[in-house]
């Protein structure tokens, strides 16, 4: 068996190392030895955590076939398998770590990647609907030594065998310490069960150390309830017993931004002192703009951070920096570049790839000052209270034009909307809605569909024919998951997209094409608590889910705006709205 802590140490390192340094070290190594395990699941793990699923498949695999008795490699090449939707590959590989000296008595608790390789095999029996293969499963591993890690796993099974209450009391009965009562608050919060996560956290000691993320969670739990100003008032309370807490800080700023205060982009600052924000941070050696300050015939590099979505969401700031008077470079992700470059011809944009990590490039451009792009609303007073994000991507004209002639040759006069159902990130499960349940809306006359969703999609797409319907459009030509060129280009050439919120309402606001979105109890701040638009989101149209994991009546009135907007002629001076 290899170094197993020597792996973890690099796992360790690959999440607290800046990931572009990371990458570029091993990409260097993989030129003279392809085989290089390390760098492999280096480069794996890092696209792995960026979603970028079947990049990090390669890498893994490579490392798997190279070391294919390290227990974490079998456990993240089994994880990522999962991912892609290679369901029977992924459990074959993952049960390599649930037999044999894994699982005995003394091994099997100190053991996590078994741990961690059994709930994931759990969770392939729930996509694939085994529900009660899985039952069986968890409970032959709750037999060799009980583990309340199990038991959530076990609780999971339940809640999906329709006895989701009984395992909710079962693991309420069963948390003996303050750790396990944290983690049964969150089984109810991922199971809909607010009220009840809010008791057990009411439960945990102020004494405990896990009592001020006790308290955060519980603060998140009233927000989805709706209930705000207890929130509010319970944050602040919390603040002022600990106020050097800066998660509290980072937490209350959130909540406030969901009520477009927008002045709390101050606290939005202490982002930066979060472990999910440590990877973005570049350490310059250049001076960043301060709040206030001339940067008149400076060159400003404005840096990006964060994911592609948020990329887009301040991007619409951008135009705001003109006034500054400075000359803009503006760094985004790669996927980007050629948007940006056509969307703000007024900056010069660089690629923030490994090119921009290094300040010496920055001081051969000759830059003088460094803002970080989720920083603009607060080192420049915005957005102002009027404010409304307007659409300020530009799809490639050409490329818009032809694939929108294609469509009408396919589909004639029929509106042709675009679909996204699926979300892979935070509360990915709870952003989504089933195959099943869009039956009705796919079947509204007058309407003809494109499949807009990215990733591995033919496990979904299955569920849709054995459900009753197979027309949703796929423009095979297409690179929709990694070329976003072609991806806006689809979205510009289409009457209105429907869809989750995920990425694909970003680009479709920004674009200006007229967007549905049906968005979960659980929102944030972007898109606001109430109301059918939010002024960041000009272009969608917002139906809110009531209760949360209930989305009946969503669909439903989804169904009947869609209806409406069939029955519209098309515009010759504009596009329609939702």
């Amino acid at each position: 068996m290899s170094d197993t802590n020597g792996m973890q140490d690099i796992l360790r390192k690959t999440r607290e190392g800046d990931p572009r340094q990371l990458m570029s070290l091993c990409e260097d190594r993989l030129k003279n030895d392809p085989n290089h395990y390390e760098s492999n699941f280096v480069m794996g793990s890092l696209w792995a955590e960026r979603n970028q699923h079947q990049l990090a498949e390669g890498y893994l695999q490579k490392a798997y076939n190279t070391k294919p008795d390290e227990p974490i490699i079998i456990l993240r090449y089994g994880m990522i398998l999962h991912k892609v939707q290679e369901f029977a590959k992924a459990k074959e590989t993952l049960m390599r770590l649930c037999v044999g000296d894994y699982i005995t008595p003394e091994n099997f608790a100190q053991t996590r990647e078994t741990i961690n390789a059994i709930q994931y095999i759990v969770d392939i029996m729930i996509e694939e609907r085994l529900f009660e293969e899985a039952h069986q499963f968890i409970n032959q591993y709750r037999a060799i030594k009980p583990l309340y890690s199990l038991d959530i796993t076990w609780g999971r099974v339940q809640f999906y065998r329709g006895q989701g209450r009984e395992a909710m009391e079962y693991l309420r009965a069963n948390a003996t310490n303050d750790k396990d009562k944290v983690f049964c608050a969150l089984w109810c919060d991922e199971y809909f069960m607010h009220h009840e996560a809010i008791e057990i956290y009411n439960s945990i000691d102020k004494d405990s150390s896990h009592y001020l993320s006790a308290v955060n969670n519980k603060i998140n739990q009233l927000m989805t309830i709706g209930d705000y100003w207890q929130a509010i008032k319970l944050h602040e309370a919390i603040m002022r017993e600990h106020p050097n807490d800066l998660h509290l800080q980072w937490n209350y700023a959130l909540n406030k931004l969901s009520a477009f205060d927008f002045k709390h982009f101050a606290e939005y600052e202490t982002r930066w002192t979060t472990p999910n924000f440590v990877p973005y941070l570049r350490h310059y050696d250049i001076p960043k703009m301060q709040k206030g300050e001339d940067v008149r015939g400076k060159k400003l590099l404005v840096q990006c951070e964060q994911g592609i979505g948020d990329q887009l969401f301040f991007g619409a700031l951008l135009p705001e920096l003109q006034g500054l008077g400075a000359e803009i470079y503006v760094s985004c992700n790669e996927r980007l570049e050629g948007l940006f470059r056509r969307s703000f011809p007024q900056f010069t944009i660089l690629r923030g790839g490994g090119e921009l990590q290094e300040p010496q490039i920055c001081r051969e451009i000759g830059i003088e000052r460094v803002l970080h792009l989720g920083s603009i609303p607060y080192y420049l007073d915005l957005p102002r209270p009027d404010f409304v994000a307007r659409p300020f991507l530009q799809a490639d004209p050409e490329l818009t034009a032809h694939i929108r002639n294609e469509l009408k040759k396919h589909y004639g006069d029929k509106k042709i909307l675009g679909f996204t159902w699926n979300s892979i990130g935070n509360n990915g499960s709870h952003r989504s809605i089933a195959p099943e349940l869009w039956l009705d809306i796919l079947r509204t006359p007058g309407v003809e569909w494109v499949n807009l969703q990215y990733g591995t999609i033919f496990h979904f797409m299955r569920r849709f024919r054995e459900a009753g319907f197979d027309r949703i459009g796929r423009l095979r030509a297409l690179d929709i998951n990694f070329n976003f060129e072609h991806l806006t280009a689809l979205i510009s050439a289409l009457d209105g997209v429907v869809m989750i919120r995920n990425l694909t309402s970003y680009f479709t606001n920004y674009l200006g094409v007229p967007g549905l979105v049906l968005l979960n109890r659980e929102s944030d701040f972007r898109f606001g608590l109430h109301g059918e638009y939010s002024p960041w989101f000009s272009h969608l149209r917002i139906i809110r889910q009531k209760t949360s994991g209930q989305w009946g009546e969503p669909l439903q009135q989804a169904q009947q705006i869609i209806s409406e907007f069939a029955q519209k002629p098309h515009s010759i001076t504009g596009q329609l709205m939702f």
